[in-house]
This record gives structure tokens, sequence and C-alpha cells, in this order.
């Protein structure tokens, strides 16, 4: 148990490997390498992967539960955002009240999410066909895949078209899929405010940043929440948001937004706006929205350092396994992010 807390613990802050982790006890036990111990490598990562999953049940406080485990609802093990705005936790009882004229008291009830992509966070194609069975399907971060790629393989051949003459993002929609990837990136939305990943908001990337992985992921990350209005940011806001809706059928039923089309508020990250024509300058531009504060939107942007130092090493990791410690690498960013605020 020491030994597990310890790695995880190095693993979490400073990046340690398994691999590096267990050779450095091989070397305190026999630094001149005189005896010949037995290899426990492969042991000892699958039980990391067991440690992992118990923690986080365990953190979710599983065992307080009739259901136990198998009772755990998707997204219910992610670090939730305390400053954000949840109904029966921090929120009065008469929030929906809000009178739309009293903007100064309506504003506060906002949500901001921002999405984004990332295109370091790859997994590699695997040709074992020992099946890499996950213990945390979609209780955290990361989305059930089986249903979402259910959902992305109708998807497979489309291209995206842009009209945006000068941002030329949506041009890595269309990049082709590796054969020695089973996932190029990761599709992520966060909470723009204070900079931590949504329950249920991350999802592979099969080919570039595509609408249909986007969608997923987005409508996942507020699946079941009712707000009156919601800031989504996105570098590409102006060509994402243009068919959303149009799109929005050939979603799972139980990702369709219940929300008005005016509640969604289409933003462009400030950063990437300057990358923008003029025509996307004033209508998704933070500076001309009331009650947004000094909000950038590009929260999402500032989450991926602490995720990027794991990049190497779950390259290589079977797909459950790289999932799990993903999950686990956003589990510990948030949870920082938590005990640091105020």
């Amino acid at each position: 148990m020491a030994v597990l807390h310890q790695f995880h613990s190095q693993n979490l802050q400073g990046n340690i490997t398994a691999y590096d982790f267990y050779r450095s006890l091989e070397n305190l036990m026999d630094s001149r390498h005189l005896t010949k111990l037995p290899d426990r490598l492969p042991a000892f990562m699958t039980v990391i992967r067991e440690w992992r999953n118990i923690k986080m049940l365990k953190r979710g406080g599983r065992a307080h539960d009739p259901t136990g485990v198998a009772g755990t609802m998707e997204g219910s093990l992610a670090v939730q955002c305390r400053a954000c705005p949840h109904p029966n936790k921090n929120l009065p009882s008469d929030w929906q009240k809000a009178d739309p004229a009293t903007f100064e008291i309506r504003f506060k009830y906002n949500l901001f999410v921002s999405k984004d992509c990332n295109f370091r966070l790859k997994g590699r194609s695997r040709k074992s066909k020992i099946t890499d069975v996950t213990l945390s399907p979609g209780w955290s971060y990361y989305i059930e895949h089986s249903k979402y790629m259910e959902h992305i393989s109708r998807f497979m051949s489309e291209d995206e078209i842009s009209t945006c003459s000068t941002f030329k993002a949506v041009n890595l929609a269309n990049l082709k899929k590796s054969k020695t990837l089973s996932a190029t990136g990761v599709a992520a939305a966060s909470c723009s405010r204070h900079e931590t990943f949504r329950p249920n908001g991350l999802g592979d990337l099969q080919r570039g940043e595509r609408f249909c992985n986007v969608d997923y992921v987005f409508l996942s990350s507020i699946l079941g929440i009712v707000y009156l209005t919601i800031i989504a940011s996105y570098d590409i806001a102006c060509e994402y948001f243009k068919k959303f809706w149009t799109r929005m059928p050939a979603l799972p039923s139980q990702l369709h937004m219940k929300l008005s089309r005016t509640s969604i508020i289409p933003k462009i990250n400030k950063a990437h706006l300057v990358g923008h024509g003029e025509p996307c300058q004033g209508p998704y531009s933070y500076n001309y929205r009331r009650g947004v504060g000094y909000t950038d939107g590009e929260g999402c942007e500032r989450c991926w350092p602490g995720l990027n130092k794991v990049a190497p090493s779950v390259k290589e990791m079977g797909p459950s396994s790289r999932r799990e410690t993903i999950d686990d690498f956003c589990g510990y960013a948030d949870w920082k992010k938590m005990v640091g605020l105020g």
C-alpha cells in the first residue's frame, strides 16, 4: 500500500513512469545488480490500474452508497468545480425565476463552457487481440467509449467545410486517420472561468478536430443540467455553431439539448479571435457581451499543460489504460484547482 501510494503521488506530481519508479526500487535493493531479481514490473503496472480505480471510487464515496460500485453513474466520479453554479447545491431555490430585467442578478447563473482539442495526447494502435477491459466506463471525465464510437463511426468519411476565409483551424478537422494511431488526440470541454475539466468532457479523436466529436463531448458534459444561459466558447465557434442545431437530430436522443437556441451564446476565445476575419469580430467577441466579466474563453487552453507532460507515456498504453490514466491526471489537476480557490 505504501509503495502504491508513493508511486501514485510521484506519478501525478512529478510524472515519474511506472518503469522508472520500479527500476529505482530495484536499485535501492541492489545498486550493483549482483542479484537476479524476479521481474514484477508487469504485475506492478496491472496493480497500478486497480489502485487508480479504487482510489477514484473511494474519493467518489461509492462505499457509502447502497448500490456500491455497480451503481456508479457516468461522470459522477469527476471533481466538480465548486465555483460554478450548481442547482440544489450553491444556488437559491428560486434561481430559475430570476427576472431577465434584473441582469445584475441573472448573469450569476450563467455557465461558461470552453471547448478545445489537444493533438499531443495520442494513442498508438495495438495489433494485439487481447481485450483491454476498462475499469471505469465513463465514470469520470472520459465519456463511455463504446457508445461514443458507435456514434462517431457514422461520420468517419465526412469532411468539414470552412467558410471563414481568415482563420484556418477548421482545416485540422479533415486530417486523415493515421494507421498507427487509435486516437489522434483528445476533444475536451472545460469550465472557461475556473479552468477545470467538465464531467464526461473528454473524448478521443480519430482523425482531426471534427464537429461530430466535439458535439458529442460538449453535450455529454452538460447532460441533465439546466441553466438560464450557457456561454460556449470555441476557437472556431463561427463555423461550429452555424449548423449546431441542424446536427442535433443525428446525436443520440439522450444528448438532445432541452434549452432554447437563445440560451446558448457562442463566443470565440479572445486570443484566437484576432486570427479571424472582420465578420467574426463583433458577434463572437467577449468584449461586447454583458455579464461575462473578464472571461477570455481560454480556460481549456490553460488546462492542457498539466496533461501534455504525460503524453509520451499514455501514447504507448493500451486504449483503456490510456483513458484511465488521463482521467486520473484530470482529477488531480481539478483537485489542486479546487483546494487552491479562494
